[in-house]
């Protein structure tokens, strides 16, 4: 197994847990200090490869750097879900794109992108094949068993959450995937007509029965779980209800344990209304961030039991859910460790007669930080001594000794690929394999996902654990800046009072600006000629030339625009939510909140002002302009949203928005009142044609006239950018997106090389606003201090008519 030594690194001291290292990482309260402050360890490297002799390790997008440890290989998109054959030869990867796809790896060009269920030969890791058909989608549950009908023959399930269906096929032993004689078992949504998921079930996690006779099929959508015969290939039983957005489910001996990762039940409302609820979610704890415990001896039906993992969020402080994500029991049945990747905690539960949380540890990265390595999926060794955690937060496993698990200790990192979310531990437990949703990054196109083959038995923790640490963050010297203070010692900003996002739509810095800058022409798409006011403002104040967007789609986009960080069930759900209800919502759900809520929340703890121009208002059931659920917006929101200022609704132009922004924000202005920070949205663009994206440029030239003229102009800040790259090319990377600093104190004509993401301009925001971190990813995150000067030109800007 693996070495372990004594440990000098802080991980394992995190919020005064015991383990084998010490405090070489600094806690936050250091990092507030003069002395520190953090970055992205990328420095003024693009994204890309850092090796031809090790094509995995790579600069992501967020600046940070995956050095995944054994051996790898590509195994399609989106991986989500998990599951190693009975023999242990073949590793079945459910990939959950719900785009479409026909591009193909340049690491292994029989892997394709899109929905498919990929076979990886485990000893040779190499994908042997890939089902893919159409009409069939998957998304996270697969399992692979022994058929009871005949044992020499593997069948492996497969959840396909957007048809309500339950895959069956026959697994070769060449490694092929061929639909069984019955290819699929219907799982029927609930039937109440006030439930707000359109008869849908969405079959997620699957769980197989110790002696493979029965699998059970939790249904996220339809909060129930269900029971399949696998003999007679036929649902069994009544549906059992569970908790809200049910999704995670482990069996310990004869109870079934499911996570319930929701925090309401979403209902229909009589009739549609212009603006959602803002509140938070009715306290229900047996339902919400809860564990269900279900017996299944009981007869006739079997019993149920809840375990509350969380307290209900206030609205302010506590303001997601803890989002229990994972479950592993113990060999003897006797306890459940769960994962809580909402708060960075492993929680412990006893399975007794009453079962409850007991015990657990801290898996956060500094001592009382923010909250962000998301433990994510667990898998523990069989005599009980080892758990493993998924870190996707970290790019890493944390390695735990739990041989008394009310106690459990830190031992070290394993250093993965980009954000691990499913583990398995081979039959001996000498090889762990890590499914790496997003693996390195883009390659043409697509974000690939890889299996991960770890040998435990030649990895040091002491090497591990540094270069896992060393790929997150970087400590770099904070110097004395009176422009963009950099540590909360330092207060705020002394003249720039004001902050201002304008989020345009899902554009690639080439193709906006490829004839300026580090650009190459041949990639635009919308040049000056279109753009003329991005242009004039790109040339006249600073431009971010090496920036790169967090997310590769705009739902995970928003929640790392305004909060830094994007949920694990935002991350899980993302590319399949157009199966999940009848109006696609763009991941502004409470389900989707980080524990911190948003930088509206930050600023609310804080008694600063915010207005909110069409930012996160997209909960499910919106559409164009007309909310049909009730489905709350952010509590924090209530009186600080413009409710005259459109939302998406292709029928309105950015340009109605830019004068609605310019008659609200320039009222409060003349009256003393502009808030220190604004949050506006012009989604016009997002069709990406000529017109559009021309009529969302003149808004912008309106926006930020009125603010040049307004009595504010001399204390403010505005960052334009879009929200993510998608469907653009770049010659750098297809994730390159730009930012345009706006101010009188911004450096003229600047280009920003240094390596920026998304989350850059949040943390930026909130160090000028002198607003402490939400999350360890504006924590971590480099900023954009280079961009201003102390030197002021309070010159107005003339937009281009």
């Amino acid at each position: 197994m693996i070495k372990v030594l004594a440990l000098a690194l802080a991980f394992v001291t995190i919020a005064g847990g015991s383990g084998a290292a010490s405090a070489a990482v600094p806690s936050q309260r250091v990092a507030r200090s003069r002395a520190i402050t953090y970055s992205a360890p990328a420095g003024a490297r693009p994204v890309g490869r850092l090796s031809n002799q090790d094509p995995f390790r790579a600069v992501l997008p967020d600046g940070r750097i995956v050095s995944p440890l054994g051996s790898n290989t590509v195994v399609g998109s989106n991986a989500l879900g998990m599951a190693l054959s009975p023999d242990g030869r073949y590793a079945v990867i459910s990939n959950d794109d719900g785009r479409a796809s026909s591009s193909l790896s340049s690491f292994d060009g029989g892997v394709a992108g899109g929905m498919s269920l990929a076979v990886v030969d485990t000893a040779a890791m190499h994908t042997v094949s890939q089902y893919r058909a159409s009409g069939v989608s998957f998304f996270i549950g697969v399992v692979a068993l022994r058929d009871p009908a005949d044992p020499a023959q593997t069948l492996v399930l497969a959840s396909d959450g957007p048809h309500g269906m339950v895959r069956i096929f026959d697994l070769t032993s060449d490694g092929r995937l061929v639909p069984d004689r019955v290819p699929a078992v219907a799982i029927a949504g609930p039937l109440d007509a006030d439930f707000a998921d359109f008869h849908r079930s969405f079959p997620s996690t699957l769980v197989a029965s110790a002696d493979g006779r029965s699998v059970y099929v939790v249904n996220n959508v339809a909060d129930t779980v269900v029971t399949i015969d696998v003999p007679t290939r036929a649902l069994s039983g009544p549906p059992i209800p569970v908790g809200f957005f049910p999704l995670a489910a482990a069996l310990a001996g004869r109870r079934l344990l499911v996570a319930n990762e929701g925090l309401l039940r979403y209902a229909r409302l009589p009739a549609p209304t212009d603006a959602p609820p803002f509140a938070t979610p009715p306290s229900d704890l047996l339902h919400a961030s809860s564990l269900s415990v279900l017996s299944l001896d009981a007869q006739p039906t079997p019993g149920l039991s809840a375990v509350p993992m969380d307290r209900t969020p206030d609205g302010l402080r506590n303001v997601g859910s803890a989002h229990p994500a994972a479950i592993a029991p113990t060999p003897d049945g006797a306890y459940a460790f769960v994962a809580m990747a909402g708060v960075d905690r492993i929680a412990t539960v006893a399975l007794g007669a009453r079962p409850h949380v007991v015990g657990g540890v801290e898996l956060r990265l500094f001592d009382h930080g923010p909250y962000g390595t998301q433990p994510d999926a667990l898998a523990l060794s069989r005599d009980g001594r080892r758990l493993y955690v998924a870190m996707a937060g970290l790019n890493a496993v944390a390695v735990l000794d739990a041989h008394d698990p009310l106690h459990l200790h830190r031992m070290g990192l394993i250093p993965t690929g980009w954000y691990p979310s499913a583990l398995a531990l081979a039959n001996d437990d000498k090889t762990l394999y890590v499914l790496n949703t997003k693996g390195f990054g883009q390659d043409r196109g697509i974000v690939w996902s890889t299996l991960e083959k770890i040998d435990l038995a030649n990895v040091n923790l002491v090497e591990s654990t540094r270069a896992a640490l060393a790929d997150t963050r970087s400590d770099v010297p904070a110097p004395h800046n009176p422009i963009v203070p950099q540590t909360l010692l330092d207060g705020p900003s002394k003249v720039i009072k004001h902050v201002i996002f304008v989020v345009q739509e899902e554009k690639t810095y080439d193709a906006m600006l490829g004839d300026y800058g580090v650009g190459d022409p041949s990639f635009l798409k919308f040049g000056e000629s279109v753009t003329p006011n991005l242009h004039a403002l790109a040339k006249r104040y600073g431009l971010a030339v090496n920036m790169f967007a967090d997310a590769d789609d705009s739902a995970a986009a928003y929640q790392f625009i305004a909060g830094g960080i994007a949920s694990t069930y935002t991350q899980r759900m993302t590319l399949v939510r157009a199966g999940r209800l009848a109006v696609a919502d763009e991941s502004q759900d409470p389900e989707d909140y980080p524990r911190a809520g948003y930088i509206f929340d930050n600023l609310a703890r804080h008694g600063m002002s915010y207005r909110d121009y069409g930012g996160l208002l997209q909960v499910a059931g919106y559409d164009r302009g007309r909310y049909l659920l009730d489905v709350p917006a952010p509590r924090s929101l209530a009186d600080h949203v413009d409710l005259k200022f459109p939302g998406w609704n292709p029928a309105v132009g950015d340009e109605e928005r830019a004068r609605e922004f310019a008659r609200d924000f320039g009222a409060l202005a003349a009256a003393g009142r502009a808030p220190a920070f604004a949050y506006v949205w012009l989604p016009g663009d997002r069709t990406g044609t000529p017109d559009a994206v021309a009529a969302g440029d003149r808004a912008l030239g309106m926006i930020v006239e009125a603010v040049s003229h307004s009595p504010v102009w001399r204390q403010t800040a505005i960052f334009i950018f879009p929200n993510d790259a998608q469907g653009n090319a770049d010659h750098l990377d297809p994730s390159r997106i730009y930012a345009v600093v706006v101010s009188p104190y911004a450096k003229h004509a600047y280009l920003g090389r240094r390596h920026l993401s998304t989350v850059s301009i949040l943390k930026t925001a909130e160090e000028l606003l002198g607003l402490p971190a939400l999350s360890l990813g504006d924590l971590l995150a480099s900023d954009m201090s280079d961009f201003f000067s102390s030197r002021p030109t309070f010159a107005p800007f003339v937009a281009v008519r």
